[in-house]
């Protein structure tokens, strides 16, 4: 193969073979890997005794974005 043709290839980011692999290893329905995210976050609030918030965040240009904040104490 050509030099020019090698650097014409994509190059794959460690950070993107890891985004491919999380992908990957997601599957199933949006509604149960909720459960499954809410299922753990109750379990480590019980765990550390600790206060659980759900946030919406929206910013300027109206994107939604949803957190989670796990509140406790030494």
């Amino acid at each position: 193969m050509k030099k020019w043709m090698k650097s014409l290839r994509k190059k794959v980011l460690p950070s993107e073979s890891l985004y491919l692999l999380k992908n990957k290893l997601m599957t199933g329905s949006k509604e149960t890997k909720l459960n499954i995210t809410k299922n753990l976050v109750e379990k480590i609030a019980e765990l550390l005794n600790a206060e659980v918030h759900h946030s919406l965040l929206v910013d300027h240009k109206g994107q939604e974005q949803r957190k989670i904040s796990i509140i406790y104490k030494d």
